[in-house]
């Protein structure tokens, strides 16, 4: 378990077992098939597997992405590829496509039935087609129907040896890193950035000492509007005696020296109180509650502390999509998956904490000496580093820059409404004024599949301050005077956007299209083709340079060489 094994080993493993059951060789891969499944599941893992689809043709579709993103970190390994095409209510086209050739297909039907038992209470039914599709080695059909209630699979007990491997077996895939492009792709990476950037930062930004020409183009948000928002963001409950003598103390230091409010008034929150893993139900549970809303009260401020940094400014929307369940289904819960991808990057922040040198883990103080685990890692997040129904809230948000700059990264969990969100998308250009998009974390993995890729294109191209949304109304004259104050009008804060979002979400895409050409047209090709129409053609010129599945090929290559 958590190692790549030779193809011998699972041949030989599958060989034993159909020997001991006296089963052929097919119906000996087909138990192994279903019973990977049943293992996962049952090791604490069902809530994540059920999240990855409504049914059965949405979690191939997530399992095909899971697959990418394995062999990144198993650089020797080669994944299936699936291809699925819906055609009736219930029913739909699988092809398969292996290094191996055919020789485990037999293995195919058994994921396919455990995860239709399991998952959705179903049974299928396949059938190897005569014709197969392009690009692939077999097509079937596979027809679902409802399972009998007297089939459907019960809980069993599994033991402390089950779980653990269950969870190392997950830990395989949160290590494989949502922090950026494999680093064979890093110049290309580079260069995207520079096309985006170069030439348009200084453009877009406005001048020191440019505020008061800021002022003169939008009138400064009042004293009544900054007030109406900080009562309009939830409930305001009593402080106890205790919290509002801290809140008093805070703000009377900020008074006494407005030039050092940002060391004042910085926080974080450990990653335990904010994160959760799939396998730990009490804590996600927690977690779930935490993320729901925005709205929250002095309990969620004692979650964070005083620190000068924070190892990740968390930018998100709270509320899901409206059309979240449509698109994503029932069983897939948006705070939970916030919970659960926060817990991949404070993770990856630590792992890759433990490989520095002393002197740079002491420079970065969100990943700063004495840090345990991953449930030490810092992070902003707006909820618990403001304090709700305390005046003080006011300097906060006039601070949200400072809070920026004091931030190592940001890590953004992007919903495809992300970017119609106003403070979201002022939060992103921000960040990128201040820091290299190297350090981005875009968590989009469980968003992005190609139900939802249009809604992410149109998202970005359609993007604007006047149509963006606010839950408070008044928080749209506070976010353009911002923007006024820091670029030099909101035409350059919206191309600044534009541009930053289309290189980093085609960063993205570029992981998604090594397989074959058809993931390639699927997954990138329409990035290049909106920065086209956007008339980025540095952009364009740069992203065209990428050749992801060359890279792919060259990177196992490279890993057999090692």
């Amino acid at each position: 378990v958590a190692r790549q094994y030779d193809d011998a080993v699972t041949v030989a493993g599958v060989e034993a077992v159909s020997k001991v059951l006296g089963a052929p060789w097919d119906a000996a891969l087909e138990l192994y098939g279903a019973h990977f499944v049943a293992y996962v599941y049952e090791g604490g893992y069902g809530r994540m597997l059920r999240s990855m689809g409504d049914n059965l043709q949405d979690f191939l579709h997530n399992v095909n992405h899971m697959h990418q993103y394995l062999e990144r970190h198993f650089r020797e390994s080669s994944f299936p590829v699936w291809g699925v095409e819906p055609e009736g209510p219930n029913s739909f086209i699988l092809s398969y496509s292996s290094s191996r050739g055919l020789a485990l297909k037999g293995i195919i039907k058994g994921l396919l039935s455990e995860a239709a038992r399991q998952l959705f209470r179903q049974k299928v039914d396949v059938e190897e087609l005569d014709e197969t599709r392009a690009g692939f080695l077999l097509t079937l059909r596979v027809v679902t129907t409802a399972l009998p209630e007297n089939e459907w699979p019960t809980p069993r007990s599994v033991d402390a040896e089950h779980k653990k491997n269950a969870s190392l077996w997950h830990q395989c895939l949160a290590s494989v890193g949502r922090t950026g492009l494999p680093s064979l792709t890093s110049g290309v990476a580079s260069s995207v950035w520079t096309a985006a950037s170069e030439g348009l930062l200084g453009a877009c930004l406005a001048p020191q000492g440019a505020s008061a020409a800021a002022a003169a183009t939008f009138d400064e948000p009042s004293e009544e509007a900054a007030d109406e928002t900080a009562q309009a963001r939830g409930p305001s409950p009593l402080l106890s005696s205790k919290e509002q003598c801290y809140l008093d103390g805070l703000a009377a230091k900020v008074r006494q020296d407005p030039q050092r409010a940002g060391d004042v008034l910085m926080r974080a929150a450990p990653a335990a109180t904010v994160c959760a893993e799939w396998k730990d139900a009490a804590s996600l549970d927690s977690a779930r509650v935490f993320w729901e809303t925005y709205a929250g009260d002095t309990r969620y401020f004692s979650l964070s502390r005083c620190a000068p940094r924070a190892a990740r400014f968390v930018s998100h929307s709270w509320r899901p999509p409206r059309d979240w369940a449509q698109v994503m289904g029932e069983q897939a819960n948006y705070a939970e998956i916030k919970a659960t991808e926060l817990t991949i990057v404070a993770q990856d922040i630590f792992a890759k904490s433990q490989g520095r040198s002393e002197s740079l883990r002491a420079a970065e103080t969100g990943v700063a000496d004495g840090l345990g685990s991953w449930k030490d890692v810092l992070f902003w997040v707006d909820k618990c580093c403001i304090p709700q129904g305390h005046p003080l809230i006011k300097e906060y948000f006039s601070r949200l820059e400072d809070f920026i700059q004091r931030s190592d990264g940001m890590v953004v969990l992007l919903s495809w409404q992300y970017f119609e969100r106003l403070w979201c998308i002022y939060e992103w250009a921000s960040f990128l004024v201040y820091h290299s998009a190297s350090n981005v974390q875009i968590c989009v993995d469980y968003f992005l599949k190609p139900a939802t890729q249009q809604l992410y294109l149109n998202s970005v191209e359609k993007f604007s301050v006047a149509s963006a949304q606010c839950d408070v109304e008044s928080d749209r004259a506070i976010l353009r005077a911002k923007i006024a104050q820091h670029f030099n009008s909101e035409t350059c804060f919206e191309k600044f956007a534009k541009v930053t979002a289309v290189a980093l979400l085609a960063q993205t895409a570029v992981r998604r299209a090594g397989r074959n050409k058809s993931e390639y047209e699927a997954e990138f090709a329409p990035w290049i083709q909106m920065a086209e129409r956007l008339g980025f053609q540095r952009l364009v010129a740069a992203l065209r340079t990428a050749r992801p599945m060359a890279w792919r090929v060259e990177a196992m290559r490279d890993s057999k060489d090692c």
